[in-house]
């Protein structure tokens, strides 16, 4: 038979390795959400580059607006 100590011990033990189990799920479930924010903001930063030259041909400064050139 296990001692109240021991029961006592066993139950904490469990609840310590629940608890860091469900820490590292919120942890892994943030970590994606953030690579999928930083996936988007590169796409949309891209997208804003590839827009910005197209059509027009640039002075060769950066960033170019061809203002200066009107």
């Amino acid at each position: 038979m296990r001692s109240d100590l021991e029961e006592k011990l066993m139950k904490r033990t469990g609840n310590v390795h629940r608890k860091a189990e469900e820490l590292r799920a919120v942890a892994q479930i943030q970590h994606t959400e953030q690579i999928q924010r930083t996936s988007e903001q590169a796409k949309k930063i891209m997208n804003s580059q590839n827009s910005h030259f197209s059509g027009r041909s640039s002075c060769g400064c950066f960033p170019c607006n061809n203002n200066h050139h009107l």
